[in-house]
């Protein structure tokens, strides 16, 4: 009865819910296609906008001139932007990411732009569905997680949160019965490395060494691919952008306002130092409450959930985009079969999902935080009678 009790709510979140974010992201669109008069992400004389994805595109054309390297040299790369798009003054784009993940996006930069933008989004967008798709618990929720406005944010960006969503949402689906696959998309998040805080842990706490050590061969595959492609030279040249940008990141006002992290939020008010030393207070406290969760008898949907929030929390350094992952989180939480949430607990969900639009409107770094803590919560009640 309470199991029935508690589905009544499903097609409200399975079928409204989904039609009505995925209306309010198309009247978002719209608006911007409709008051720019071209496609969002095109500048004028349909030139790239300067929106995140064309990042991506310019590491990819650099390596295929063979000049990989050159992704991390700002001049270079700034040069590269100015030409694309007829000037950008004051802009914020970069490339942060390791090497191997230059390998992952130079395909697309042989499509004209526009068209490489739709298939990177297209592309990972579908990678999504398919890790969604690999357990029964996730599959009826493909579209809500498609339609959050941490996935609208993701697509006006063309960033890589379906990406990472996708791999982290691969690798627990597949955690116990083919563990070499989940270990190799473990490994392959490793292209955001903030984000490999807490699933090692988890892992090495469960005894799960199979995959472990698969993510950890994976990752060293990976940078022996980057380094045949690129040459040894990229790595030093890598390390010190990165260490550049890391300190730029951790100091500056305007990176904090852009950021959904304890760290950005607290960074204005207790100034580097204090924000880092709280940050690392709570990531201590989270890590320990995700290791007693899944220490537990807490159902598999609910320890998947608290792996996903805890890595959200924990991570230095996290945008609205990638919050995506929250949406595979709370599909997890809304799919456990054998202990179905209560209407309650399914509402709170839903107000987690719904907190990062409020960044699509304003630079506020909380609704990450409060989204994570929310679906964390949750899944610290039912640690010990999930169906309490």
């Amino acid at each position: 009865m309470r199991g029935e009790t508690a589905r009544a709510s499903w097609p409200l979140i399975r079928i409204v819910l989904p039609l009505f974010l995925g209306l309010f992201g198309a009247l978002v669109i719209a608006t911007l296609w409709w008051t720019s008069g071209r496609p969002w992400f095109l500048g004028p004389d349909d030139r790239p906008g300067v929106t995140d994805f064309l990042a991506h595109h310019i590491a990819g054309s650099l390596a295929l001139e063979g000049l990989g390297a050159a992704a991390y040299d700002h001049e270079v790369f700034n040069r590269r932007l100015e030409a694309l798009t007829g000037g950008a003054d004051g802009h914020w784009l970069g490339w942060p990411y390791p090497p191997f993940f230059i390998l992952a996006v130079v395909a697309f930069a042989l499509l004209p732009y526009a068209w490489s933008w739709l298939a990177w989004l297209c592309g990972t967008a579908a990678l999504l569905v398919i890790a969604l798709r690999l357990r029964a618990e996730t599959r009826p929720f493909i579209a809500l997680v498609l339609c959050t406005p941490a996935s609208l944010a993701c697509i006006l960006k063309g960033q890589n949160g379906f990406l990472s969503a996708a791999l982290i949402a691969a690798s627990l689906a597949l955690l116990d019965n083919r563990r070499r696959v989940s270990g190799v998309a473990l490994g392959l998040l490793a292209f955001k490395p903030h984000f490999g805080l807490v699933m090692p842990l988890l892992l090495a706490a469960t005894g799960r060494w199979t995959v472990f050590l698969a993510a950890a061969l994976t990752v060293i595959v990976s940078a022996l691919a980057a380094t045949a492609a690129f040459g040894a030279g990229i790595w030093p040249v890598f390390v010190d952008s990165a260490r550049s940008a890391t300190a730029d990141w951790l100091t500056s006002e305007t990176a904090f306002a852009a950021m959904q992290t304890v760290y950005a939020v607290a960074a204005p008010w207790l100034g580097p130092h204090g924000a880092a030393v709280l940050h690392g207070l709570l990531a201590v406290i989270i890590l320990a409450s995700a290791l007693a969760i899944w220490r537990s008898e807490a159902s598999y949907g609910t320890r998947a959930a608290a792996a996903i929030a805890a890595t959200f929390l924990v991570a230095p350094y996290a945008h609205n985009h990638d919050a995506v992952m929250l949406g595979v989180a709370a599909a997890w939480l809304l799919g456990d079969a054998p202990h179905p949430l209560k209407p309650w607990e399914a509402g709170l969900v839903v107000v987690a999902l719904l907190a990062p639009a409020v960044t699509l409107f304003t630079w506020a770094g909380w609704p990450g935080i409060v989204a994570a803590s929310i679906i964390l919560a949750i899944c610290w009640r039912r640690r010990a009678s999930p169906s309490a």
